[in-house]
């Protein structure tokens, strides 16, 4: 094998990945420059200029906002505490009520 030989075969080998690597290249930055478009969606606003958060707002969560007074400052509910919890939630979906909500289940 010559040095000529070597080298045919060196180019014929790097050829290949040399396009593969621009091609890899180009589709990179045609995705980045694809990603970077302009957002021309604005948020509403109300006429003070603040965002406009107004429409319904359901919060299907038993979690109440406030944590209630009777629990205090403990970090858990007795078993007791638990099943009565459990019972009047059960109730509630008994009676046809599509959600528990946190501030008035408790």
């Amino acid at each position: 094998m010559t040095c000529t030989d070597t080298t045919l075969n060196l180019k014929i080998r790097v050829k290949p990945v040399r396009r593969a690597l621009t091609l890899l290249v180009a589709i990179a930055l045609s995705a980045q420059a694809s990603a970077q478009q302009a957002n021309n969606w604005e948020a509403p606003r109300t006429p003070d200029g603040h965002p406009d958060l107004q429409g319904v707002w359901a919060n299907n969560s038993s979690t109440p906002l406030e944590r209630p007074e009777i629990f205090g400052d403990r970090a858990t509910l007795s078993a007791e505490e638990f099943a009565e919890l459990r019972r009047q939630a059960q109730e509630i979906r008994d009676s046809g009520g599509d959600a528990l909500f946190g501030d008035g289940f408790l």
